[in-house]
């Protein structure tokens, strides 16, 4: 079974360039005693965690390690859609879970023109994310979902825009060049411009983001994420 629990942070490796960790989430709020950001790594949101645990029992594809469309690309959904996040004034959180579900309920790995609307009522009956998330929340991710495979640039809405973005850049895994119309965001949009397809993929860009750069952690407020009972 693949290992779904991805959400992480930008580190700073020795030689100073920014790597996506995926062991722990980055926050800051504590001083040191010349009165700097220190970070803190914290536990995961349960929101995500959640999302983790659903799309790994509702994807036909979890186990599939040729899948272009399976953990390793929401991994990379994920990656990117925390980068723009960290630069926009997004929901870290929904883009988040976004990357997890997207693609959980596709039925294969070929055209599968209804697997993002599938995925958008699966949100919508779940009152587990209701929890967790506000209601204009839950109707950016279900919108999100809803229209990424049909929607092309042009976006407003920044938290939609990076949800769909994020997605968008990883064609690249399937040596597409990414073309800046089809976008919605600033940093995406500098992104296709300025690296080719591997280098998307291999997270180029991850040399320009901030050591603190993360998906959000659990507050003191969540509850933990419950256990999740398979339905079908």
């Amino acid at each position: 079974m693949a290992d779904l629990g991805y959400d992480g942070i930008f580190d700073r490796s020795m030689m100073g360039v920014a790597v996506w960790n995926p062991s722990v989430i980055r926050v800051t709020g504590t001083t040191n005693r010349d009165d700097e950001i220190t970070p803190v790594d914290v536990p995961m949101h349960p929101a995500l965690r959640y999302a983790a645990i659903l799309a790994r029992d509702v994807s036909v594809l979890v186990d599939d390690e040729e899948s272009v469309h399976g953990p390793d690309h929401w991994k990379r959904v994920e990656r990117n859609g925390a980068y723009i996040a960290s630069k926009t004034n997004a929901d870290p959180l929904v883009v988040g879970i976004f990357a997890k579900l997207h693609d959980s309920c596709r039925e294969s790995d070929k055209y599968d023109e209804e697997h993002g609307p599938r995925a958008a009522r699966m949100v919508m009956r779940d009152e587990r994310f209701k929890r967790w998330l506000s209601e204009p929340q839950i109707e950016k991710l279900v919108q999100a979902m809803d229209i990424h495979t049909s929607a092309y640039g042009g976006i407003e809405d920044p938290t939609i825009g990076a949800c769909l973005d994020s997605d968008r850049l990883d064609m690249a895994r399937l040596g597409c060049e990414i073309e800046t119309e089809y976008l919605s965001t600033e940093p995406a949009k500098e992104i296709a411009a300025n690296y080719g397809p591997e280098e998307i993929v291999e997270g180029a860009f991850l040399a320009q983001a901030e050591p603190e750069t993360s998906l959000p952690a659990r507050s003191q407020a969540h509850e933990p994420a419950p256990a999740y009972q398979k339905t079908r």
